[in-house]
């Protein structure tokens, strides 16, 4: 494995050179990590102070002031205060996970031109870190223009409603007055009949049959408006409902590319130990005896089982997150976000030991 490494290496260096080079690429690694740790407080920091100077500079004076005291266009330092804003005032999700750290400048601008909610949607739904800032500003584009169609559609939908509302309410409303002019002319029937007067107590009734006969009208009138709120509320929900799903299924589609990605991994992992376990078989007796052989082996089964433990670990924990977010959805989220960070703050520690490993053993 050493010799590949050292064959490697002479692509780009001569052998005296080759202790420099590493060097020089553990280095570049170590400052590499600190530039994405420390560039997301940075950004807040400019934001800020951005906003501040906003607010004392002159009127008409800002572009100049920009461009002549801290180099800045006018866009950028846009872009800078609205990373600020949007992490104080609106919570982005984007701004709060270590999927920043993983951006560049221009993917990060482009996914926060979406409001919160979708910023999340869009890191759950896309592998933004494996994306150009073109494809992510394609991608960015048309969920805007599915959310707008989607918001246009459901304008439509509750203006519909709100007029079908409001013709409802003239109805009962109007169905309450006919009522009351109904019991009016109970009441002067009554007294119409008190006084014997048959005429008027005729044309009394007659007015009542007429008034009961509009109420009648009125009612039926009042049901196929409900039932017409009815059928919009149940197309609202299907609207809803559809685009539930088509996420639902993108979101299982990535998941089954991320199961994909990881088996064939797994079967990379596992085959390149199969090639260690042949290399062991096919070496010498001499540098190879049988108890070192047997332990080598073992190290072999052991990883391989290791790495088994480390995706079912995992899975379990991810099950684990999902059922905490009945409790606290919000929480929930920190947790996994937690995690992820957890994870990745591992994975580049070992990076950086096995680098400082490699080096010594070099040297």
């Amino acid at each position: 494995m050493k010799k590949e490494v050292v064959k490697g290496m002479e692509r780009f260096v001569e052998e005296a050179n080759r202790i420099e080079e590493e060097v020089i690429v553990t280095r570049i690694l170590q400052s590499k990590e600190l530039a994405m740790n420390t560039f997301f407080q940075c950004a807040l920091n400019i934001g800020q102070q951005l906003l501040e100077a906003k607010k004392i500079i002159k009127h008409g004076e800002w572009t100049n002031w920009l461009k002549e005291r801290v180099q800045f266009s006018e866009r950028t330092a846009q872009n800078y205060m609205k990373i600020y804003k949007e992490t104080e005032k609106n919570g982005s999700p984007l701004l709060k996970t270590q999927a920043f750290a993983d951006l560049g400048y221009s993917q990060v601008i482009e996914i926060l031109s979406l409001p919160g909610d979708m910023q999340e949607e869009f890191l759950t739904m896309h592998e933004a870190k494996e994306m150009s800032s073109r494809e992510i500003k394609k991608a960015v584009a048309e969920m805007k223009a599915q959310n707008e169609e989607l918001m246009a559609q459901l304008k439509t939908m509750e203006k519909g409603r709100d007029d079908v509302l409001k013709a409802k309410e003239q109805q009962e409303k109007a169905i309450s007055t006919l009522r009351a002019e109904v019991k009016q002319l109970e009441h002067d029937k009554q007294t119409a009949a008190e006084l014997k007067d048959k005429e008027l107590e005729t044309a009394i009734e007659k007015a009542i049959k007429g008034t009961e006969k509009k109420i009648a009208t009125a009612e039926k009138r009042s049901a196929d408006l409900q039932a017409q709120l009815d059928r919009i509320a149940e197309t609202h929900k299907a609207e809803l409902e559809k685009v539930r799903v088509k996420s639902e299924k993108e979101k299982e589609a990535l998941l089954q590319k991320k199961e994909k990605e990881l088996q064939k991994k797994t079967e990379t992992f596992n085959a390149q130990l199969m090639k260690m376990q042949t290399s062991l078989d096919n070496a010498e007796k001499a540098k190879h005896d049988a108890e070192v052989k047997t332990a080598l082996n073992e190290d072999i089964v052991k990883c391989k089982v290791l790495m088994q433990n480390i995706q079912n670990t995992c899975k379990e924990t991810a099950q684990i997150l999902t059922r905490l977010e009945s409790i606290d959805k919000a929480l929930s989220q920190q947790l996994r976000n937690t995690l992820d960070e957890t994870l990745t703050a591992l994975i580049e520690r070992n990076k950086f030991v096995d680098a400082n490993t490699n080096t010594r053993k070099a040297s």
